[in-house]
């Protein structure tokens, strides 16, 4: 498998294997891991249900943060002569893809935060 098979892969399939794993999904589909995933979080009452919203969530940030280093790594390999034509909006654009990947794992890292004080807030 080529390298942006890989990490189309696994920024896709990582978080949608973490929902299954965590949440028992039936279905192996991204549509059933979101549904399942809302659920959960409907549901979510205990001390339990919230830590395992928290894993969740901090799966979900070091996939994305992983995920932020293979954009970077493209961006570098256009950075050689062969490309000057196209290399600054190609540079940008995967500078870009690395910091939105780094963004979306900071936010999902604050997720984790407020389901582990929900989760000191909740009922056993």
């Amino acid at each position: 498998m080529n390298e942006p098979a890989k990490w189309l892969t696994m920024s896709i399939g990582g978080p949608v294997l973490a929902a299954a794993l965590l949440f028992g999904c039936q279905g192996d589909t991204y549509e059933n891991a979101q549904a399942e995933l809302e659920l959960k979080i409907r549901r979510a009452e205990t001390k339990a249900d919230h830590l395992a919203l928290a894993a969740y969530y901090s799966e979900e940030a070091r996939l994305f943060q992983r995920d932020a280093t293979w954009p970077e790594r493209i961006a570098n390999a256009y950075n050689s002569n062969q490309y000057a034509r196209i290399k600054e909006e190609v540079v940008q654009r995967y500078d870009a893809m690395a910091r939105k990947s780094r963004e979306m794992a900071e936010e999902n890292l604050a997720l984790a935060t407020i389901h582990r004080q929900l989760a000191d807030e909740a009922k056993q």
